[in-house]
């Protein structure tokens, strides 16, 4: 018996796989929006409808300048490198992978399937 329950146990969560997410619908978008926003210290973040649901990577550029009152006025350039995300899943939850610190952001209430 308590071999069947060690093998239920680790059939529920498996490794980590890149996925896709299912049924994006505007509160799904809006979670993503969010936990991106959040991983990239409060910037907004602007995506597109069907952001992860045809690829599990995600690059996130920083918004080019608009203003004068912002250095480098209308021809400045942010010279920052675009921050990379990936879509990840165990069979059980979904988070968001930065890649450049390995950080894992929780994606509440979505739902994703492996990446074929």
């Amino acid at each position: 018996m308590a071999l069947l329950t060690a093998c239920s146990v680790q059939t529920a969560r498996s490794e980590a796989v890149p996925a896709l997410l299912v049924s994006p619908d505007p509160s799904v978008h809006a979670v993503l929006e969010r936990t991106v926003s959040q991983a990239l210290n409060g910037a907004s973040a602007n995506l597109a409808d069907d952001a992860l649901t045809r690829q599990s990577n995600l690059i996130v550029e920083r918004r080019p300048l608009r203003s004068l009152q912002e250095p480098g006025g209308l021809h400045g350039r942010k010279l920052e490198k675009p921050e990379k995300f990936r879509l990840m899943t165990d069979g059980a939850e979904c988070w968001l992978l930065k890649s450049s610190d390995g950080s894992r952001w929780p994606l509440p209430g979505v739902r994703c399937v492996p990446e074929a």
